[in-house]
């Protein structure tokens, strides 16, 4: 049983004399079968007997030669015996043993001739020495070529490792990969492929389909042959394990190598440590993150045709806006250009559009319906699990809780899952989930995994839709050869639908391990995150990881904010990082600058931007690609434009380097590099609910512990939120039928107003100043987060619920106490705030300021309601207090806060809260087409018709006026200017109906008015054109309030005009925007 065919005298050193003894004794092992005479001191006079001695072991399959020296006689011999009949060697070891180009040369030929051989390992020997010294064909390179391009080789693994293989026989031995169909190994480190090898070997991987594992360290690989190689790694699905140690590849080489690593990680480990990334390599002018608009590219180049091939997986990736405009093929035998007609195959796509059925499109009615019906079922489940699981009969879960019922439900019940629902919901610091929050989370969780499916890159691809015409099923997949000449012209996509690009923790672990020794990790991560959109469960990794190498967790967290795949996650990361420590979240914002409301979800606001700082730049693009994608939304729908230039784009008030200008889409595209910006930013978007607003009670409870709001106006305010709520919804059915209205006082004031905030020179306009926390705010800064910190702790409650006297029936439920309801006590966001407050000793200006960050950080990730705005701008303690030129902090609030609004519908009731002069600024600053609606037409307004927004809403008070019955305009006034005189009992002229004749120039102040809602003095609104007329405005009406069939976009708004007989168009030329640099 002890029987081995296996013998091995490997390292022992036994010398020539000893071997020829064991060649003697070989004849009588006749069922050896693997042979190893490795690292033993011997030379000719030893090696051939042993291997004339082999002829007799004919059942011999390794021989393992190496570490010895093998000379001309070694080789004859080895020669014989491997072209012998009786051989059956399939595995053959030479590793340092002395064999240069034409004796390996020799072996190979000779290994070609046999069918069955399977390894050869030829490392550290001479292999390329004579490159220049013997004939092409002679070399060791060129035969190993010939050798694998043959249909019948065998061989499985060749390792040529510390040799000098280079040149043209580098590149013959790596073209031939692309033919062969046997090789699962390759070890080609430490030889001299440069960057015409590596070109070769990216090129000839495309069409390889066998090939394992391929290393490559030590070869003087720098960016853009590590970019064609990589290209390759991707297009040979069988490739396990890659090894690029070791080599210059440069920015663009990491930056491709990273965007590969973490798609396909978990298919191919590719190992760059020790590479260096501070090179610069400008024959590597190809960068994926931002692609050309044209290319005209030579596929028989491997370079070029690796730029082709990237850029064909660049527009089919469903985490990129680039599509392709035109793609046109020259052939080597074609005398022109052709088009090549290209489709993308999607296998999502095609199972959604087979759950769809086969009864028809479904309107968006229906289908809204639809979600409506399977959310709801939904909810009721999600319910009832939330009150199974809560235990103490509290209304909300606690961490503890959290942990079991989502291990219960199928989900990860760990810490991180917990602290990203508290991230999101507990706003007040509580400690606490509510009901209506764990629904809604469940409920985004089920459609997250309801929409997105995620694609394997085999299953999304280009095809040419003219050469699949007559193919059923799947098509084939379009890849270019490598003969001709192609020309791309590539177009962006702002309307397509991008599914954020998903990274395994697989991938990611992988990253740092092969980052481990690296001296440029930290410029590795960079060139990592450069490529990426992290949720916050792979930026908690990266975090970690970085902070051991930075040291500084601020800094770490400003690398990592800008790659967030949604503000949500930003948030997330921030609070976990700074455990909502106001001081460092204030550190934090000097840090990053104007950007950081931008990454948490509040990027409306006021902008002072210097654009040769890197910082504002990236601000910038940030506010350019959200108003971008805006404005193809809105598009998308067929809504109007609510921008204040007729541009679509949500910059106002822009002052580049002293001068007016419209910040259009083309100058944003390539914007200058130096000067100065001023603007203010309103994010136009039509907000989509898919997660519940704030609770009332969570509300409350945020207000308590800022000091807004005291326990003794709990009911009040309680009652008076649902009573706002009831009424803002009954209003916007469009009965015509309002509660209150803003007085023409008011109004009269807030356009004279706002016509000195037009007319005031903004060029040097004053900004809100960032206070840095003085020495008094430290002294009730510090005790409030100790004791947040330890209110924080997660820890079970055994205390029973308050309780209170019970309320009215419409707001039993809001006012219902949880545990852990003392409100009294600071809570983790701001509480400090409420102490400075009531001491009296800080400024008013500092309080407000902190109260603002505080607000805005705490409500970034939730949902508000109109009525609930209103009620924070109405307790803001001295909130209008001025912050800046054309600001108050109760306006700064709105502003900030504007994003978060559902009901944009109800925004009157904000506006009620506001003073005359708050009122001009807000209109300055968001515009009357992102304020105002035609649901809520009644009131005084005041317009000047110089203005292209109010020009616009006068277009809707004129069809709103033509289409209800009865004297709507009441009391109308016209001054061509406005210092003219009022005419005595002026009335609408007939002209004003046709759109050459409508006015460009004039003040129009009116009293609309539709009867009250009970048709006084015989006026009604008109509830079909109201709801018709939306498409022109940001708010949305509620679609429960929209019949079926009905519409509200530009073509209905179009087509309802025409048919009253009127010549209005609101999408006439001469609505768009001035020229850059013209005041508005």
């Amino acid at each position: 049983k002890n029987v081995t065919t296996m013998l091995s005298i490997a390292n022992f050193g036994i010398g020539n004399e000893l071997a020829e003894l064991l060649a003697a004794s070989l004849a009588t092992l006749p069922l050896l079968e693997g042979l190893s005479v490795a690292d033993n001191n011997l030379t000719d006079v030893g090696l051939v007997p042993i291997v004339k001695a082999l002829t007799k072991c004919t059942r011999l399959n390794s021989l393992d030669v190496s570490r010895n020296k093998v000379d001309v006689e070694t080789a004859k011999a080895l020669l014989l015996y491997i072209s012998s009949p009786g051989c059956s060697l399939t595995h053959l070891f030479m590793a340092n043993a002395n064999v240069d180009d034409k004796e390996a040369a020799e072996f190979v030929r000779i290994i070609a001739t046999r069918r069955n051989f399977k390894e050869l390992d030829l490392s550290e020997n001479q292999l390329g020495s004579h490159e220049y010294g013997l004939k092409y064909c002679d070399t060791a390179g060129v035969a190993l070529g010939h050798l694998l391009s043959d249909s019948r080789c065998s061989l499985e693994t060749l390792k040529l490792s510390w040799n000098m293989i280079r040149y043209k026989s580098a590149i013959e031995l790596v073209r031939s990969l692309a033919v062969n169909e046997s090789l699962t190994y390759l070890d080609l480190g430490y030889n001299r492929l440069g960057a015409e090898g590596g070109d070769a070997l990216g090129d000839a991987l495309h069409s390889n389909r066998t090939l394992k594992v391929l290393k490559l360290a030590h070869n003087n690989i720098t960016s853009r042959p590590c970019c064609t190689i990589l290209s390759g790694v991707v297009s040979c699905e069988s490739l396990v394990e890659v090894d690029l140690s070791h080599n210059p590849i440069g920015g663009f080489g990491a930056r491709l190598l990273l965007s590969i690593d973490l798609k396909y990680g978990d298919r191919v480990k590719v190992d760059i440590r020790n590479c260096t990334l501070r090179t610069s390599d400008y024959s590597c002018w190809f960068d994926p993150v931002k692609p050309k608009k044209e290319y005209t590219l030579n596929l028989k180049e491997p370079y070029a045709r690796c730029v082709c091939i990237e850029l064909l997986r660049l527009v089919t990736a469903p985490n990129d806006e680039h599509t392709i405009e035109e793609f046109q093929y020259c052939g080597p035998d074609d005398t022109a250009m052709r088009d090549i007609n290209l489709e993308l195959y999607s296998l999502a796509k095609i199972r959604q559009a087979e759950l769809q059925g086969t009864d028809g499109p479904v309107s968006p009615r229906e289908a809204e319906n639809k979600f409506e019906e399977a959310r709801n079922m939904y909810k009721e489940t999600a319910g009832r699990i939330f009150r199974q699981y809560d235990l103490d009969n509290s209304g909300g879960l606690d961490r503890n809780e959290l942990a079991v019922v989502l291990n219960q439900i199928g989900m990860e019940g760990s810490t991180a899952m917990v602290d990203q629902l508290m991230s999101i919901y507990d706003t007040d610091g509580s400690g606490l989930v509510e009901e209506e929050e764990f629904i809604a989370f469940l409920l985004d969780v089920k459609a997250n995994n309801n929409t997105i499916e995620v694609e394997k890159p085999g299953d999304r691809f280009l095809y040419d839709k003219d050469a699949n015409s007559n193919i059923q099923g799947r098509p084939v997949p379009y890849f270019p050869p490598n003969v001709g000449t192609v020309h791309i012209k590539l177009n962006v996509d702002k309307t397509k639908e991008l599914v954020p690009q998903s990274v395994s923790q697989h991938s990611i672990e992988g990253m740092f391990d092969a980052t481990q020794s690296s001296e440029d990790r930290i410029a590795i991560f960079d060139y990592a995150l450069s490529v990426m959109k992290l949720q916050f469960i792979d930026a908690h990794s990266f975090y970690r990881v970085m902070l051991n190498e930075i040291g500084s967790s601020l800094h770490v967290l400003a690398r990592l904010l800008p790659c967030m795949a949604t503000p949500n996650d930003a948030r997330m990361l921030i609070t976990y990082a700074t455990g909502n420590d106001f001081e460092q979240m204030h550190l934090l914002r000097g840090i990053m600058g104007a950007v950081y409301f931008v990454y948490i979800g509040l990027p409306n606001g006021f902008y002072r931007l210097n654009l040769s700082e890197p910082a504002d730049q990236a601000c910038l693009k940030h506010l350019r690609d959200l108003s971008i994608t805006s404005m193809h939304h809105r598009k998308k729908l067929n809504l109007g434009d609510t921008s204040q230039d007729g541009n679509w784009m949500g910059f106002r008030n822009c002052v580049y380097d002293g001068k007016h200008i419209v910040l259009s889409e083309e100058w944003l595209e390539d914007f200058p590099t130096k000067g100065k910006l001023d603007f203010d930013f309103v994010h136009i978007n039509t907000i989509t609910v898919m997660d519940t607003e704030i609770s009332h009670f969570r509300l409350f409870r945020l207000m308590h512990g800022l000091g807004m709001a005291t326990d003794e106006k709990r009911r009040r305010i309680f009652e008076k939120l649902a009573a706002d709520k009831e009424e803002g919804r009954a209003v916007s059915k469009g009965t015509g039928f309002r509660h209150t209205e803003i007085r023409a006082s008011v109004m009269e004031q807030a356009s004279n107003h706002l016509y000195k905030l037009y007319t005031t020179n903004h060029t040097n306009r004053m900004e809100r100043v960032e206070m840095p926390i003085s020495d008094a705010e430290k002294l009730y800064l510090r005790p409030a987060q100790q004791q947040a910190q330890q209110q924080q702790q997660p820890q079970q409650s055994t205390k029973a619920p308050v309780v209170l006297a019970k309320p009215n029936a419409d707001t039993e439920k809001e006012m219902k106490t949880k545990h852990h309801d003392v409100l009294g006590n600071d809570t983790s966001h701001g509480g400090f705030v409420k102490e400075m407050l009531e001491s009296g000793t800080v400024e008013p200006a500092i309080i407000c300021e902190r109260m603002l960050e505080t607000l805005k950080f705490s409500l970034a990730a939730r949902f508000i309601t109109s009525v609930q705005l209103a009620l924070l701008v109405h307790l803001f303690p001295d909130g209008f207090m001025p912050c800046g030129d054309f600001s108050t902090y109760r306006v700064e609030l709105i502003v900030s806060l504007y994003t978060r609004v559902v009901d944009v519908i109800n925004m009157d009731f904000v506006l009620k809260e506001l003073e005359s002069t708050e009122y001009a600024m807000l209109l300055f600053r968001l515009g009357w087409l992102n304020i105002w609606n035609p649901i809520k037409a009644e009131g005084r307004v005041c317009l000047d018709l110089s203005r292209r927004e109010e020009r616009q809403l006068a277009r809707i008070m004129l069809v709103l006026n033509f289409a209800e019955p009865g004297n709507s305009w009441q009391e109308p006034t016209f001054r061509p200017t406005r210092t003219s005189p009022l005419e005595d009992k002026w009335s609408l002229p007939v002209a004003w109906y046709c759109e050459p004749t409508f006015p460009s120039q004039g003040i129009l102040s009116l009293q609309y008015f539709s009867g009250r809602g009970c048709n006084v003095e015989d006026c009604a609104p008109n509830a079909a054109c109201r709801h018709t007329l939306m498409a022109l405005v940001l708010a949305k009406s509620y679609s429960a309030d929209v019949w079926s069939g009905s519409k509200s976009n530009m073509d209905t708004i179009e087509l309802m005009v025409q048919k009253m007989g009127c010549s209005l168009s609101f999408l006439t030329a001469n609505h768009h925007a001035p020229a850059a640099g013209k005041p508005h």
